[in-house]
Order: structure tokens, then C-alpha cells, then sequence
């Protein structure tokens, strides 16, 4: 298999989403966000910041969005995609244009040095690689203006 994800160092992603894995294994039409996973979620999404409001926003939003049956099931299906990112690595090469990868560089569900060499397995014309400094795996809502001013930049550069 092309790049597997499996051949990549998961590290620390792996050890905060295994126990996801565990906590939605099974059906559940009355599933709720445990308290548990809120924090750490929140906290690797987001960092310790809580840039305009983030955190309240996002509370209610994970809860919505991973709340009953259909929930539980995203919650599971986003975690194994995350620990299996192997649908994008064997496409990879099939993407040829530019492509800007704007990573937190304290991201913890997906490590900059995986999206590294994720990137660096694409067959992009231009591909670009952007550390947000402090940056979560969420950096466009805890540094806004870092990702709002790279992209714009991009989208000068390639936007027609």
C-alpha cells in the first residue's frame, strides 16, 4: 500500500484517540459527549486559548454535532479516519494543484511533521507548508489572522 498511514508515526494522535475508539464502540440512540472527551477535545482543538468566545461556541457544537446514534457514529467515523488517514495518502498523487497545508504547530490529533510528509506525498504543483506557531489543530479559530492573511495570499497567487 502506497504511504499507509499505518507506516506513519501516529504517536500522539494515536494515544488521544484510542480511547474514543473504546467509548463509541457500541450503539447508542442516547449517546452524549461525555464530559471526559469535551476537555481533551476541546483542548487539542483549540489549545488552552479561547479565542473570541471559542470555547462556548465549540462546546455546543461538539455536543450537537455528536449527540444520539448518528453522532456517536461521526464521533467514531472522524476518529478512525484521523488514526487511518489512508484514503488521503492513496489519492495523493492524484492531486495536482496548488495546495496550501496550514498546520498548528502544537497539534496533537495530527502531528505537523505527519502533515508534512503527507504533503509531501502529493504530486502538487506548488504544494505549501505553513506552521501556525501555538496553533491547535483548530489555528483558523484560535489564530484567525494568521490563516485569514496565508490564505488570502493564496488565493491571490492561484485564485482565477
Amino acid at each position: 500500500m502506497i504511504g499507509s498511514s499505518l507506516d506513519v508515526d501516529q504517536g500522539a494522535e494515536a494515544k488521544f484517540l484510542q480511547p474514543i475508539l473504546t467509548l463509541t464502540a457500541k450503539p447508542d440512540p442516547d449517546f452524549k459527549l461525555p464530559p471526559q472527551l469535551l476537555e481533551p477535545i476541546q483542548s487539542a482543538s483549540l489549545g488552552n486559548t479561547d479565542s473570541l468566545g471559542a470555547r462556548e461556541v465549540w462546546t455546543t457544537r461538539f455536543n450537537d454535532t455528536y449527540s444520539g446514534e448518528s453522532g456517536r457514529l461521526k464521533l467514531r467515523q472522524a476518529t478512525m479516519m484521523v488514526l487511518s488517514r489512508d484514503s488521503l495518502i492513496m489519492r495523493a498523487l492524484d492531486l495536482k494543484m496548488p495546495i496550501l497545508w496550514i498546520q498548528g504547530s502544537d497539534d496533537v490529533i495530527l502531528s505537523p511533521e505527519n502533515g508534512q510528509r503527507e504533503l509531501a506525498l502529493t504530486g502538487s504543483v506548488d504544494p505549501r507548508f505553513e506552521v501556525v506557531q501555538g496553533g491547535h489543530y483548530m489555528s483558523h479559530t484560535t489564530h484567525p489572522e494568521i490563516v485569514n492573511a496565508l490564505l488570502k495570499e493564496f488565493v491571490e497567487k492561484h485564485g482565477k
